[in-house]
């Protein structure tokens, strides 16, 4: 890392790459970054790191400013170049979901499209592209057999947060669902029971009426104030 960046500077360049996108009130909660104490001071800190060319800035619908990593950020964290790009309205929808949620490590933990490609190759099984679409978290649940010793079984999800009608979410998940049955490694989680989906919306309401939607795999829903800031 070049020494004009301080250990704080890293690990907001680390988060930024794990997550894809932060806005400045979310960047306070992840780790290593509590000490910063006010949305004010992580805003300055990350303007900071725009002036010197390692992040830029995206502005939302409404709300503060949402922040991504520049092309030199990319290099210098490894992260996906398809990261810098300037997102898109769809694409802000999910960077502000992720962003709300990424801190919460003990529940949920995003891998890039790189790991999930490393992953499939660890297991021997046919080859995901490292550019492969959609996100994915992990998440760790406790085991039916806890007696026995085992802390618990990781599942991985196919995060979605998409500005669509209940019944075009059904349809959308449908659709994500038959294209990952072509490749070995979810045909196999999915079998096994260790895959689902995990569907962020702004309200209760919005969640009150996906409950009643037939989903074709394990779906989660997760209520996230914070997307009203990027929906219409």
């Amino acid at each position: 890392m070049p020494k004009q960046l301080s250990r704080t500077d890293q690990v907001l360049l680390y988060w930024l790459a794990r997550t894809g996108g932060l806005r400045a009130e979310d960047a306070r909660k992840y780790p290593g970054l509590e000490h910063i104490r006010t949305t004010e001071a992580m805003t300055k800190r990350l303007d900071r790191l725009c002036a010197a060319g390692y992040v830029a800035a995206s502005p939302l619908l409404r709300g503060p400013r949402l922040y991504r990593l520049s092309q030199k950020g990319a290099r210098l964290t490894s992260a996906p170049n398809s990261y810098t790009a300037k997102p898109t309205a769809g694409k802000l929808v999910q960077l502000v979901s992720i962003s709300a949620v990424g801190a919460r490590v003990k529940e949920v933990v995003f891998v890039s499209p790189q790991q999930l490609a490393s992953l499939a190759q660890d297991l021997s099984v046919d080859p995901i592209p490292a550019n492969f679409p959609g996100r994915f978290a992990l998440r760790t649940f406790p085991a039916s057999d806890a007696a026995n010793g085992h802390d618990g079984e990781t599942h991985v999800f196919y995060w979605l947060a998409e500005n669509r009608s209940p019944e075009n979410l059904v349809k959308r998940v449908e659709t994500i669902i038959a294209k990952l049955r072509t490749y070995a490694l979810f045909a196999s989680l999915i079998e096994l029971d260790l895959f689902g989906v995990a569907v962020a919306v702004p309200s209760m309401a919005a969640k009150a009426a996906l409950e009643q939607k037939p989903f074709p795999t394990k779906t989660e829903f997760w209520v996230l104030e914070q997307l009203h800031d990027v929906i219409p």
